[in-house]
């Protein structure tokens, strides 16, 4: 659908009707907008009684940034610690500039006529932001379990897993509005709604739906002679009126293409 932005900035919000679903899929898109950087910048995403770990460094006597082979806290050295947490680290940027993108699609896009294809690609973007938080969640579960027992979850894996949840809200939520009514141009309802008018009518006037509705009633009435005569008469005068209306509009009615007498 074409939109016409000839208005320019000043009728950048004219014609706006916002859902319910839609104003409360929006403030989950920032609430998760605003957790998922905080989730990544913090540093209790695990902890024991006296370490914290986060996703760039861990702290216990002061902070400091990972080695691959080497935790000292637990003496363990086959942790792989570097490539989890900057995998988790990549998996929730990617997760950011998705959710930044969707937050900037509902700006410009939630409400307006003709805008539900912005929505719903709003919709896209939270839904795999989500996605990449999810993965986050799993690859840092699977350190946790390989660390010690006194070792557990911190408030900041929490957080993300929070944001990701409510990311899988806001896009349900937002296929719903997508497919509002309201998104709908009505010039435009109109003229499919005519071309759909058009098409039962003149599929109306064609032979076989005559001959279906009225040879049965006429049967009774008239000699198998006379019969004939005039369903081929009728035949022949409401096909040529069909073929010059599907000659005279741009519609095309496929069954009924190709027909003579």
């Amino acid at each position: 659908m074409d939109v016409d932005h000839s208005s320019g900035f000043s009728g950048c919000w004219q014609g706006v009707d916002i859902s319910g679903a839609g104003v409360f899929a929006a403030v989950l898109v920032v609430c998760t907008m605003i957790m998922y950087p905080v989730a990544m910048g913090t540093t209790s995403w695990a902890h024991s009684d006296e370490v914290d770990m986060g996703l760039f460094k861990y702290c216990d006597v002061r902070c400091q940034q990972y080695v691959d082979n080497r935790f000292p806290p637990t003496g363990q050295d086959d942790l792989n610690l570097v490539t989890r947490t900057e995998a988790c680290a990549a998996f929730l940027g990617i997760a950011i500039i998705l959710t930044f993108f969707s937050l900037l699609h509902i700006i410009f896009g939630l409400g307006r006529t003709g805008y539900d294809r912005t929505v719903a690609n709003a919709a896209r973007c939270v839904f795999i932001s989500a996605l990449c938080g999810i993965l986050a969640t799993i690859i840092f579960s699977t350190l946790v379990d390989k660390l010690p027992s006194d070792f557990s979850v911190g408030r900041a894996f929490n957080v993300n897993i929070a944001a990701w949840v409510l990311g899988l809200v806001a896009s349900l939520l937002l296929t719903i509005d997508s497919r509002n009514i309201s998104y709908v141009d009505p010039r435009e309802a109109v003229q499919q709604g005519g071309r759909q008018m058009m098409y039962v009518s003149v599929s109306k006037f064609s032979p076989f739906f005559l001959i279906h509705m009225y040879l049965p009633s006429l049967y009774f009435h008239m000699s198998p002679v006379t019969l004939s005569g005039l369903s081929l008469l009728t035949s022949s005068h409401f096909l040529s009126i069909s073929n010059q209306l599907m000659d005279s509009l741009p519609i095309r009615w496929p069954h009924l293409e190709g027909l003579s007498m």
